[in-house]
């Protein structure tokens, strides 16, 4: 009796081991079927889930396939480091200034005599308003939203054929160009959408720095390290030339109130205007140092992104024709 009872809970145990085996084989079979960690192959979503491996090939080849949304590669990676730095930069240069545009009607105040009665207090109303204005001009500029486009259904879709395949096949993009379709838009390669159109009020680009497409594109500020696009009611365009604009009436504001100290304390303007005037020429030499940067950073953005201005477009011939000249000049005075 025992040894039939022994032989009973052998086979027990044997058929339980046995259907442990099948399961654990049939697991690693559905484990195996599943791709690896990190590939960067984009699911395809379709119809025909039942399709063979060759039903799936041609009619990938034939565009019927479309990658999913949610399975895209990630957007690129803008350049922090450089966008860091350059922000820093923005940030002091306009820090400095309010501190000099307030502090320096405080010195002469309390230090020279002071505007005595309400012209003391409207322009320290008007210079505090004006940097007021300004930090809020450079929070909006830091981190508003310049117009980036965003990946949507509409705006990824539909995929031109070159860039479906590619994706399901995990290529690269670096050797494909942007593509245009009949309406003037184009599909970005390195974002994988498609931009509006451009026009004479829009102009789509895709930042090198920032790595991202904006609509109405004007230029990447190297100042702030932001891109300033968008029109009078979108985008961070309105706060970089209202920025500006306190830039320009808050050293106005600093140098009037100085003026009115001077000339209490000294009992005449003549004084007065040899000491403001000192300032002015430093106001005037730093105004035109900034004119000049940002114009150079804004020609050589245009000339970068391949859309130059008539202005521009007159500039490159007068060059082509002067080098014309003296390449001529130089083979005559050879021969």
């Amino acid at each position: 009796g025992s040894l039939l009872e022994s032989t009973f809970s052998i086979d027990k145990h044997a058929t339980k081991m046995t259907r442990m085996t099948k399961a654990m084989s049939g697991h690693t079979q559905i484990m195996d079927d599943k791709p690896e960690a990190g590939a960067s192959c984009i699911p395809l979503v379709s119809s025909a889930t039942s399709a063979s491996a060759n039903d799936e090939q041609a009619m990938l080849e034939a565009g019927a396939l479309t990658p999913d949304l949610a399975s895209f590669p990630p957007m690129p990676l803008p350049d922090v480091k450089v966008m860091r730095a350059e922000a820093v930069k923005g940030i002091a240069l306009v820090l400095s200034i309010i501190v000099l545009c307030v502090g320096l009607p405080h010195i002469f105040a309390f230090t020279v005599g002071g505007v005595p009665g309400t012209a003391w207090w409207v322009a320290l109303g008007l210079l505090y308003f004006e940097s007021t204005v300004a930090l809020i001009c450079l929070a909006g500029l830091i981190f508003g939203d310049p117009g980036v486009v965003g990946r949507s259904p509409t705006s990824c879709f539909p995929m031109p054929d070159e860039v479906k395949q590619r994706l399901a096949v995990a290529a690269s993009m670096e050797d494909l160009r942007n593509i245009t379709d009949e309406s003037g838009a184009t599909y970005c390669v390195r974002c994988l959408l498609w931009r509006p159109p451009p026009s004479s009020k829009r102009r789509p680009h895709h930042c090198r720095t920032c790595n991202r497409c904006v609509v109405h594109f004007d230029h990447h500020c190297g100042v702030f390290g932001r891109c300033i696009a968008g029109t009078w009611r979108s985008g961070n365009l309105p706060y970089f030339f209202l920025l500006i604009a306190m830039g320009a009436w808050g050293p106005l504001t600093c140098f009037g109130s100085i003026l009115a100290s001077v000339s209490i304390h000294f009992g005449g303007w003549q004084a007065a205007l040899v000491v403001v005037s000192v300032l002015l020429l430093w106001a005037l030499a730093s105004c035109c140092g900034c004119l000049w940067v940002g114009l150079r950073q804004l020609l050589l953005n245009r000339w970068a992104s391949g859309q130059s201005s008539l202005l521009e477009a007159q500039l490159e011939a007068c060059v082509r024709a002067i080098r014309h000249k003296c390449t001529r000049t130089c083979t005559r005075s050879s021969s």
